[in-house]
């Protein structure tokens, strides 16, 4: 059996990947670009499974469909994991030029990727799918409005699809990390409660999923700052805010 990872060249996808190899698994990881011969030898030459990558953008459906086709022939696909994502944070002034392409990744792409997989899922009534969010759909955090909005909507369209793919023998499990130390948050200023490195959070991801949970969010000292930011008042968060963003 195998399984198939979108995103997965860098970060937490490729970490993913990482342990489900050393588990023996059959992987497949799709992104927008291709790993070296070289970097894959240093980086997963050590997995007892196999790797495939296939280059495609999750915006594209067909080409999804076919990556995820080409590896199910190869071994049958019992598991896809939705992780392909970006994030652009860009004060107001910089306009919403970028809004389209992070929604459209992170949402979309995950449409995309769900209904590929129910179609090659649902027939064999039984598989299991996981999505991965953010801590960050929990809260709506100053520029970072495409992010947060479209991790929420992934959270709300999981909870909907959810009960239907139960009866159809699929198993849906979102999992909302908090902050990664991944190139696509480096940069940014990540919360004081600590990051974990993408290996560590990888791991807790593979367990949250093997144990079939309907929703997973860590570390939990963030997931508890953020639920306490919906209580605080206006002024707090507003100090809050410009600490962390000025």
């Amino acid at each position: 059996m195998s399984i198939f990872i979108t995103g997965g060249s860098e970060g937490l996808g490729l970490e993913l990947a990482k342990v489900y190899l050393r588990q023996g698994f059959v992987v497949g990881v799709c992104s927008r670009k291709s790993l070296t011969n070289e970097f894959i030898e240093k980086e997963i030459g050590e997995g007892k499974g196999r790797f495939f990558q296939y280059r495609c953008d999750v915006r594209n459906r067909s080409d999804l469909e076919s990556a995820l086709r080409q590896l199910n022939e190869i071994d049958p696909v019992m598991m896809v994991v939705a992780n392909a994502g970006i994030d652009k944070r860009k004060p107001l002034q910089s306009g919403f030029s970028h809004y389209e392409d992070v929604i459209s990744t992170n949402l979309m792409g995950v449409i995309n990727t769900i209904d590929v997989a129910v179609n090659l899922l649902c027939p064999r009534r039984t598989g299991r799918i996981a999505v991965i969010s953010s801590i960050a759909s929990l809260y709506g955090l100053p520029r970072a409005a495409p992010y947060c909005a479209s991790k929420a909507a992934v959270n709300v369209l999981c909870e909907s699809l959810r009960h239907e793919l139960k009866v159809s023998g699929i198993d849906l499990t979102v999992i909302m990390p908090g902050g990664i130390l991944t190139k696509m948050t480096q940069p940014k200023k990540l919360s004081p409660f600590g990051a974990l490195t993408a290996a560590r959070a990888a791991e807790k991801c593979a367990r949250a999923i093997e144990q079939g949970r309907r929703r997973y969010a860590f570390p939990k000292p963030q997931y508890f700052l953020f639920q306490c930011m919906k209580l605080m008042p206006e002024w707090v968060l507003s100090r809050l805010f410009k600490k962390v963003y000025e």
